[in-house]
């Protein structure tokens, strides 16, 4: 998910609205929205990248678990469903706003 970034389709997006001649019906303020866009889109993609990194180590660590689990392991698949929580909600987001 590293390299999943709006940064260089906002950058074009830039160089393209600095070089514009704007046509006559252009209209900056949807300009301007559609650039905020990407960037929200871009802060919950990174968003997402940080909680899976995150959630990785926990989740490797409990395939090493005890049985039956002891309050450290519950404590751990607790943060597990709290990260994979986090990440459906940002990507629902990321639908709804894409």
């Amino acid at each position: 998910m590293d390299n999943i970034r709006f940064d260089s389709v906002i950058h074009a997006f830039d160089e393209y609205s600095a070089n514009l001649a704007p046509p006559p019906d252009y209209i900056r303020d949807l300009a301007a929205e559609a650039r905020k866009r990407m960037l929200q889109l871009d802060w919950i993609l990174v968003s997402i990248a940080q909680l899976e990194q995150e959630w990785e180590p926990l989740h490797q660590s409990l395939s090493s678990a005890p049985n039956p689990p002891d309050p450290a392991t519950i404590d751990r698949a607790s943060r597990i469903v709290a990260f994979m929580d986090q990440i459906e909600l940002l990507a629902e987001v990321f639908y709804f706003f894409a």
